[in-house]
């Protein structure tokens, strides 16, 4: 689980549903979709040329960075 928002959304369904076990499956699912969602809002930007390897934004198109 990540942490913090994962316990804060356990708890939150547990108080809603009633059931531990169910609440835990929906953090487990949470956590999956919100890793997901992040890998695809990288690969896209990424994909754009918004993003470098090291995650920092270049305000210069593709290829024209120079080494100072």
């Amino acid at each position: 689980m990540e942490g913090v928002g994962g316990s804060l959304t356990v708890s939150g369904a547990w108080l809603i549903i009633g059931d531990v076990s169910d609440a835990l499956n929906i953090g487990r699912v949470t956590n999956v979709v919100k890793t997901g969602t992040y890998y695809l809002y990288e690969r896209t930007w990424g994909s754009q040329g918004y993003l470098t390897f090291a995650g920092l934004r270049s305000p210069l198109p593709r290829g024209t960075e120079s080494v100072a």
